[in-house]
């Protein structure tokens, strides 16, 4: 667990627990994708993994509009990406090299929205945000799985080899 299990546990709990149920659902919308993400990450130490077993990390992100870019450090597997907004316009994900009908396509995110794409395979970025009300907000929580993961040992052999890496260094 991050600090904000010590630091907001409440919240903490929340952010992990809709980990599994994104999981869950998209075991039920795209199985095949979600049996693709369980082997991309077969060699990732359960310890390692958010609930639901699909994901290494999140991130929550408060009205950011994020520069285009592709998710590089991740396993080729998907992500999941909810959103939660109010009195924003624009905020929306935006992949450039994708087009529906010659448009480009351009996923609204609104308030509620969950998206599940491949953030390794696309490139995507989120456009520019617009307040209509002084309070609005976008708050957009990322869930993804690192490729890193698979060459850490379970916690407790990985502290020990970090403590060990330090007093070496001392």
């Amino acid at each position: 667990p991050c600090a904000a299990a010590e630091t907001a546990p409440r919240p903490h709990r929340a952010i992990c627990a809709l980990a599994e149920t994104l999981a869950d659902a998209l075991h039920e919308l795209v199985p095949a994708q979600y049996d693709a993400n369980v082997a991309a990450l077969a060699d990732v130490h359960r310890a390692w993994l958010l609930p639901g077993g699909l994901w290494t990390s999140g991130v929550v992100n408060l009205s950011s509009a994020l520069p285009y870019h592709r998710d590089r450090n991740n396993f080729n597997a998907w992500s999941a990406m909810p959103v939660v907004r109010r009195g924003v316009r624009g905020g929306h994900l935006h992949f450039p090299e994708l087009e529906v009908d010659g448009i480009p396509l351009v996923a609204p995110c609104a308030d509620g929205d969950v998206l599940l794409f491949n953030g390794q395979h696309f490139m995507h970025g989120v456009t520019p945000l617009r307040y209509a009300m002084k309070d609005g907000y976008r708050y957009s929580c990322v869930y993804y799985p690192v490729r890193r993961f698979a060459n850490c040992l379970e916690p407790a052999a990985e502290l020990a080899h970090a403590q060990a890496q330090r007093t070496m260094l001392e």
